[in-house]
């Protein structure tokens, strides 16, 4: 169990989402002109992301979960120097769901209804694992239907949104904290990886992309890394011995 999430990866198990229209639609008009600018003509991008993952806060058994991630999220954070001094610690803020129309938590609310759905529908279902759902009130509606999809009233959503605001969690990924743009951008290098303001400083890491990826790191970042050698070869004249 404690290699799933990476076997998932190599096998392929991870499962990509992308709403419906109605789905769409159903989450208002700002999610839905969000959806039309930076989505819906991109078929291969997905809403969210969902794959089985090692539940290692729980006692070993036979069991698994399944995990969601928001691969396009709208909020952004941010990290700034605080002084001079290399080891003055930077102002960071990660920005999760800060978004002012509140639209990644609904991508994440409709992806927790989606992903029950899916999972409520395998055969090796059981039970959930106590402490990593809603704890909903007794008469609650949010049970399946004829249909196979789960009904929830307005208290409903409101548990499903205050536990994802609780329990939202970060995936060891972190990205575009110096992006490659214009200055006007707000970019921190240029196409030649240097530094905006400072002499004979280049950043080649996965601060430089300029919005989230679908895919693990490891394989842009080696890359970006090897586009940044030919930089530096071309700059130093060693292509021309």
């Amino acid at each position: 169990m404690r290699s799933m999430m990476w076997t998932s990866f190599l096998l392929g198990a991870d499962v990509l989402l992308r709403p419906t229209e109605a789905d769409v639609s159903s989450l208002g008009p700002q999610h839905q002109a969000a959806w039309d600018r930076e989505l819906k003509n991109v078929p291969d991008k997905p809403l969210m992301v969902m794959f089985p993952v090692d539940p290692s806060n729980v006692p070993p058994t036979r069991n698994c979960t399944i995990v969601t991630f928001n691969l396009y999220p709208l909020s952004r954070g941010h990290v700034h120097i605080t002084g001079p001094k290399i080891d003055d610690i930077p102002e960071f803020d990660p920005g999760a769901l800060s978004d002012p129309e509140a639209l990644d938590v609904k991508s994440h609310m409709w992806t927790y209804k989606k992903h029950r759905e899916i999972v409520h529908r395998m055969g090796i279902i059981r039970d959930k694992i106590p402490g990593m759902h809603p704890t909903f009130p007794d008469g609650s509606k949010v049970v399946k239907n004829d249909t196979g999809k789960f009904e929830c009233t307005a208290e409903d959503d409101k548990i499903i949104e205050d536990f994802i605001r609780e329990h939202l969690d970060f995936t060891w990924h972190p990205i575009s904290t110096c992006k490659m743009a214009s200055h006007k951008e707000l970019g921190v290098v240029d196409p030649a990886l240097n530094v905006y303001g400072v002499q004979r400083l280049k950043i080649a890491d996965m601060g430089i992309p300029s919005h989230n990826i679908d895919a693990n790191l490891a394989n842009t970042a080696m890359n970006s890394g090897e586009k940044a050698a030919d930089i530096f070869i071309h700059e130093l004249g060693l292509d021309k011995k």
